[in-house]
């Protein structure tokens, strides 16, 4: 170590102090800190961009976007990655945009029609019920003639030829690869899922315009519709006779059920061992709406045998849900599609009106809870339908005994008993 002279104060200082300990003048430059290199890599061509927008306070700051083609200058296309575009962190957004990538969708001008179905329908099968979204994809179906054809291409007249010629190809059933032509009510639902998937490719800034909403079908096609839409109506008196009379044959307890419980066809399917509580009387299910999604219903004492009966058979059988039938020479869980087969069977075989349908049984408990003076608010309840009045829905506490009570108003027919 040895002195040196400190050039502001002429003071000795030793040659390794950074300051002279006299004035401190500085004797030594701070050597200036390297700043960390950006250990992200640079993102594949063609892979998307993520931007971490600084300076403000986000709660996501990381925005990602998918490479979507190129420009007439040959720069690229970047639009904001779907359903979410802004995360977290880095590493959120990457993890995004391999999802993306790994099934890359295509938002260009070539987009066809079926890719933009296929897209489409992943989410909106998501967000339905399953006899919803097979009745969407029944429908597209029927759109063959513009399968193939750029999304961005359609015009009006497009989708009128299509709903107007739609045609299908049989895939079961001694018809099975013969063309099948689209019937009135079928040409509603074409309309109305076409102009659903053109909505969603709107929102994906795909197209600028929705022309399926703006095509108007044919007043023909329009007539036919209203001709074959029946309206539903109740099961009369006569025939609640018929049933309870006739309910040892198989399958009519289940109409019987639904009348006096006003469950959708599809609920009672989906009615599970674990949803039936004998011992307070009631069950619970429900689906459609947010008013009917995991209602409790009360058990009417007139429908318990007819319960108890079906929920010792699921147990014999092993099943976790509660209707069972033979189907195909195998006892299987019910579905609606089985359930709409035996309710025409049965309607026939009784000789009873021919014009019923499946959710007739829940107008008939509509109109039997009517009769009984049940509750107006424990009959919306009971069915699904959503209350608006604020003191009922919010306010005031309902307990299952009241419920109860409410169905117990309804009489059983007095034919119930032979």
């Amino acid at each position: 170590m040895a002195l040196t002279t400190c050039p502001e104060c002429a003071g000795k200082v030793s040659d390794r102090a950074e300051t002279c300990p006299h004035c401190g003048y500085p004797l030594k430059k701070t050597p200036r800190k390297k700043p960390k290199p950006n250990r992200r890599r640079k993102l594949p061509n063609g892979f998307g961009s993520i931007t971490e927008i600084r300076h403000t306070d986000l709660k996501n700051p990381f925005y990602a976007r998918a490479n979507c083609g190129k420009d007439r200058y040959n720069r690229p296309i970047l639009k904001p990655l779907k359903p979410e575009a802004y995360f977290p962190t880095y590493e959120d957004a990457m993890e995004a945009l391999i999802k993306y990538n790994k099934g890359k969708v295509d938002l260009s001008k070539d987009m066809t029609v079926e890719t933009l179905y296929r897209l489409w329908f992943a989410e909106y099968e998501q967000e339905v019920e399953p006899v919803t979204a097979r009745g969407a994809k029944s429908a597209f179906s029927y759109c063959r003639s513009i399968y193939k054809k750029s999304v961005q291409s359609l015009r009006i007249v497009d989708i009128k030829n299509c709903i107007e010629n739609g045609m299908a190809i049989e895939t079961r059933g001694k018809n099975k690869g013969k063309p099948k032509e689209a019937s009135a009510k079928t040409k509603i639902n074409m309309k109305s899922t076409l102009s659903m998937m053109l909505d969603y490719a709107k929102e994906m800034e795909i197209v600028d315009r929705n022309c399926a909403r703006e095509c108007n079908l044919s007043k023909p096609t329009v007539k036919d519709a209203a001709k074959a839409e029946n309206p539903h109506f109740s099961f009369s008196a006569a025939e609640r006779k018929t049933l309870w009379q006739n309910r040892d044959k198989e399958n009519v307890d289940l109409l019987i059920i639904s009348c006096y419980s006003g469950w959708r066809p599809n609920e009672l399917c989906e009615l599970a061992l674990e949803d039936i509580d004998l011992n307070n009387n009631r069950m619970k299910g429900g689906s459609k709406t947010d008013a009917g999604i995991d209602r409790y219903v009360p058990i009417h004492p007139g429908i318990k045998p007819l319960l108890i009966a079906r929920y010792q058979q699921a147990q014999e059988l092993g099943s976790d849900r509660l209707i069972n039938v033979v189907s195909r020479g195998k006892i299987r869980p019910i579905t609606y599609a089985i359930y709409s087969t035996r309710f025409h069977k049965i309607i026939n075989d009784l000789g009873l009106d021919k014009k019923h349908r499946p959710h007739d049984t829940r107008d008939t408990f509509a109109t039997v809870a009517k009769e009984a003076d049940v509750d107006e608010y424990a009959l919306k309840y009971i069915i699904g339908h959503s209350i608006t009045d604020i003191t009922e829905r919010i306010y005031t506490d309902r307990k299952p005994e009241w419920y109860y009570k409410e169905m117990c108003k309804i009489v059983v027919d007095k034919y119930s008993t032979n």
